[in-house]
């Protein structure tokens, strides 16, 4: 008789499961150990100008973890509410669509994508050291043409 599963599969299959969440927990300690010898020397700059780009990244990471952390929980809420042996989820195979359900799940990352760039034009802007992007006259934005 033949398997139903693919040698891959049987091969994953037989690695122990670990039901104590304590032994998950030292499992993932364990796993994020290599991260411990990572150089945090972007973050530590010298100078005005680095100083106020991090800021720039670590409020550029803010604003996109107001989106990252509400998609991955719920990923795992609905992974979880709706899983195969729960009988309890309601099961509506003909829904099919909601405009408030749109209008949050586009606009929410529609929003932080605005603010994102306003905040990086503004202050990038105000990190130019002239405060102007284009020269005033044409012998100013390009270098004279070398002599033959």
């Amino acid at each position: 008789m033949q398997s139903a599963f693919s040698p891959a599969t049987c091969i994953l299959m037989s690695f122990p499961t670990f039901r104590n969440p304590l032994a998950r927990l030292g499992v993932l300690a364990a796993m994020s150990l290599p991260l411990a010898g990572c150089n945090m020397i972007v973050m530590k700059p010298h100078g005005d100008v680095a100083v106020q780009q991090a800021q720039l990244i670590v409020v550029s990471t803010f604003l996109m973890l107001l989106i990252i952390v509400p998609v991955i929980a719920l990923t795992l809420f609905f992974a979880y509410r709706y899983r195969h042996s729960n009988t309890q989820a309601t099961y509506t195979p003909d829904w099919d669509h909601s405009t408030k359900l749109e209008l949050v799940i586009w606009g929410a990352p529609l929003l932080i994508i605005i603010a994102l760039g306003a905040i990086t034009w503004i202050s990038t802007h105000k990190l130019i050291p002239t405060g102007r992007w284009i020269a005033s006259t044409p012998s100013d934005r390009c270098p004279p043409a070398p002599r033959r």
